[in-house]
Protein backbone atom coordinates (compact mmCIF):
# COMPACT_ATOMS: atom_id res chain seq x y z
CA UNK A 1 0.00 0.00 0.00
CA UNK A 2 1.26 3.40 -0.84
CA UNK A 3 0.28 6.51 1.00
CA UNK A 4 1.55 9.72 2.41
CA UNK A 5 2.41 10.58 5.97
CA UNK A 6 0.63 13.70 7.14
CA UNK A 7 2.78 15.24 9.88
CA UNK A 8 0.68 16.28 12.89
CA UNK A 9 1.63 18.65 15.64
CA UNK A 10 3.71 17.20 18.47
CA UNK A 11 1.62 18.75 21.21
CA UNK A 12 0.84 15.73 23.40
CA UNK A 13 -2.30 15.01 21.37
CA UNK A 14 -0.58 13.46 18.35
CA UNK A 15 -2.53 10.17 18.61
CA UNK A 16 -5.83 12.03 18.56
CA UNK A 17 -4.57 14.52 15.94
CA UNK A 18 -3.47 11.72 13.60
CA UNK A 19 -6.83 9.94 13.85
CA UNK A 20 -8.61 13.29 13.43
CA UNK A 21 -6.69 13.98 10.20
CA UNK A 22 -7.81 10.64 8.78
CA UNK A 23 -11.47 11.22 9.73
CA UNK A 24 -11.46 14.73 8.26
CA UNK A 25 -9.71 13.54 5.09
CA UNK A 26 -12.25 10.72 4.62
CA UNK A 27 -15.04 13.29 5.02
CA UNK A 28 -13.43 15.65 2.47
CA UNK A 29 -13.02 18.30 5.18
CA UNK A 30 -10.15 20.77 5.13
CA UNK A 31 -7.13 19.72 7.16
CA UNK A 32 -6.75 23.01 9.01
CA UNK A 33 -5.16 23.27 12.44
CA UNK A 34 -8.52 24.36 13.87
CA UNK A 35 -10.45 21.44 12.33
CA UNK A 36 -7.83 18.93 13.44
CA UNK A 37 -7.77 20.27 17.01
CA UNK A 38 -11.57 20.28 17.29
CA UNK A 39 -11.85 16.68 16.05
CA UNK A 40 -8.91 15.59 18.25
CA UNK A 41 -10.61 17.16 21.28
CA UNK A 42 -13.77 15.17 20.52
CA UNK A 43 -11.75 11.95 20.08
CA UNK A 44 -10.02 12.46 23.44
CA UNK A 45 -13.41 13.07 25.05
CA UNK A 46 -14.85 9.89 23.48
CA UNK A 47 -11.86 7.83 24.70
CA UNK A 48 -12.15 9.24 28.24
CA UNK A 49 -15.90 8.59 28.32
CA UNK A 50 -15.33 4.97 27.29
CA UNK A 51 -12.66 4.48 29.95
CA UNK A 52 -14.82 6.14 32.63
CA UNK A 53 -17.62 3.75 31.70
CA UNK A 54 -15.28 0.78 32.14
CA UNK A 55 -14.25 2.07 35.57
CA UNK A 56 -17.89 2.54 36.64
CA UNK A 57 -18.62 -1.01 35.49
CA UNK A 58 -15.64 -2.09 37.59
CA UNK A 59 -14.22 -3.88 34.54
CA UNK A 60 -11.25 -5.69 36.09
CA UNK A 61 -9.19 -5.78 32.88
CA UNK A 62 -9.41 -2.03 32.37
CA UNK A 63 -8.91 -1.28 36.07
CA UNK A 64 -5.69 -3.33 36.05
CA UNK A 65 -4.43 -1.76 32.81
CA UNK A 66 -5.25 1.82 33.85
CA UNK A 67 -4.21 1.34 37.47
CA UNK A 68 -0.94 -0.25 36.41
CA UNK A 69 0.13 2.86 34.52
CA UNK A 70 0.51 4.96 37.67
CA UNK A 71 3.11 4.10 40.29
CA UNK A 72 1.71 4.84 43.76
CA UNK A 73 0.44 3.18 46.92
CA UNK A 74 -3.20 3.95 46.06
CA UNK A 75 -5.79 1.31 45.20
CA UNK A 76 -6.14 0.13 41.62
CA UNK A 77 -9.46 2.00 41.37
CA UNK A 78 -7.89 5.27 42.58
CA UNK A 79 -4.95 4.88 40.22
CA UNK A 80 -7.34 4.20 37.32
CA UNK A 81 -9.27 7.39 38.20
CA UNK A 82 -5.97 9.31 38.31
CA UNK A 83 -5.12 7.98 34.85
CA UNK A 84 -8.47 9.22 33.54
CA UNK A 85 -7.87 12.67 35.05
CA UNK A 86 -4.48 12.83 33.33
CA UNK A 87 -6.00 11.72 30.02
CA UNK A 88 -8.51 14.57 30.16
CA UNK A 89 -5.63 17.03 29.77
CA UNK A 90 -4.88 18.07 26.21
CA UNK A 91 -1.15 17.45 26.44
CA UNK A 92 -1.34 13.88 27.81
CA UNK A 93 -0.09 11.31 25.30
CA UNK A 94 -2.54 8.74 24.03
CA UNK A 95 -1.54 5.09 23.92
CA UNK A 96 -2.82 1.68 22.87
CA UNK A 97 -5.43 1.97 25.64
CA UNK A 98 -6.99 5.01 23.96
CA UNK A 99 -6.89 3.30 20.56
CA UNK A 100 -8.94 0.46 22.05
CA UNK A 101 -11.22 2.99 23.75
CA UNK A 102 -11.92 4.64 20.37
CA UNK A 103 -12.87 1.42 18.59
CA UNK A 104 -16.61 1.74 19.24
CA UNK A 105 -16.71 5.38 18.10
CA UNK A 106 -14.64 4.68 14.98
CA UNK A 107 -17.05 1.87 14.08
CA UNK A 108 -20.02 4.24 14.58
CA UNK A 109 -18.40 6.56 12.03
CA UNK A 110 -18.26 3.66 9.57
CA UNK A 111 -14.53 2.93 9.61
CA UNK A 112 -13.27 -0.65 9.39
CA UNK A 113 -10.60 -0.38 12.13
CA UNK A 114 -7.50 1.49 13.33
CA UNK A 115 -4.05 0.14 12.50
CA UNK A 116 -0.76 1.46 13.86
CA UNK A 117 2.38 1.00 11.76
CA UNK A 118 5.99 1.05 12.87
CA UNK A 119 7.62 4.05 11.13
CA UNK A 120 10.92 2.20 10.75
CA UNK A 121 9.74 -1.25 9.54
CA UNK A 122 6.50 -0.09 7.84
CA UNK A 123 4.69 -3.12 9.35
CA UNK A 124 1.52 -3.11 11.47
CA UNK A 125 2.48 -3.23 15.13
CA UNK A 126 1.13 -6.45 16.61
CA UNK A 127 -1.71 -5.78 19.06
CA UNK A 128 -1.95 -2.12 18.03
CA UNK A 129 -5.05 -2.38 15.92
CA UNK A 130 -8.73 -2.55 16.71
CA UNK A 131 -11.23 -5.24 15.76
CA UNK A 132 -12.88 -5.15 12.33
CA UNK A 133 -16.21 -3.45 11.82
CA UNK A 134 -18.24 -5.91 9.69
CA UNK A 135 -20.56 -3.07 8.60
CA UNK A 136 -17.81 -0.65 7.57
CA UNK A 137 -18.57 1.79 4.79
CA UNK A 138 -15.18 3.51 5.06
CA UNK A 139 -11.63 2.24 5.03
CA UNK A 140 -9.01 1.63 7.68
CA UNK A 141 -7.59 4.48 9.76
CA UNK A 142 -3.84 4.04 9.38
CA UNK A 143 -1.43 5.85 11.62
CA UNK A 144 2.31 5.52 12.06
CA UNK A 145 4.26 5.50 15.34
CA UNK A 146 7.84 6.72 15.36
CA UNK A 147 10.68 5.29 17.46
CA UNK A 148 8.76 2.13 18.41
CA UNK A 149 11.88 0.37 19.71
CA UNK A 150 12.41 3.08 22.32
CA UNK A 151 8.81 3.22 23.53
CA UNK A 152 7.25 5.24 20.71
CA UNK A 153 7.14 8.99 20.82
CA UNK A 154 4.99 10.45 18.03
CA UNK A 155 2.05 9.45 15.84
CA UNK A 156 1.29 10.74 12.35
CA UNK A 157 -1.54 9.98 9.96
CA UNK A 158 -1.16 7.88 6.81
CA UNK A 159 -3.41 9.06 4.00
CA UNK A 160 -4.10 7.34 0.71
CA UNK A 161 -4.47 9.46 -2.39
CA UNK A 162 -5.49 8.72 -5.93
CA UNK A 163 -2.79 9.40 -8.51
CA UNK A 164 -4.75 12.35 -9.83
CA UNK A 165 -5.23 14.13 -6.50
CA UNK A 166 -3.28 17.27 -5.74
CA UNK A 167 -0.78 16.83 -2.93
CA UNK A 168 0.95 20.11 -2.39
CA UNK A 169 1.25 20.17 1.39
CA UNK A 170 4.63 20.48 3.08
CA UNK A 171 3.20 18.34 5.90
CA UNK A 172 3.20 15.22 3.69
CA UNK A 173 5.84 12.68 2.71
CA UNK A 174 5.49 9.39 0.80
CA UNK A 175 5.42 5.99 2.50
CA UNK A 176 5.16 2.41 1.22
CA UNK A 177 3.75 0.08 3.88
CA UNK A 178 4.51 -3.61 4.23
CA UNK A 179 1.07 -5.16 4.67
Amino acid sequence: MNGEIFQVEGDGSCLFNSIAVHILHASNKKLTKKNIREKAKLLRKKAVMFLEKKIKEKNESFLEILGGTINSNKSTLEKAKNYINLMKKRNTWGTQIEIIALQEYIHELGFKRIEVYNAETKHVIKNMKTANNPNATKGIIKIVLNEVNTGGCHYNSILEYSKSSKRSSSKRSSIKLNT
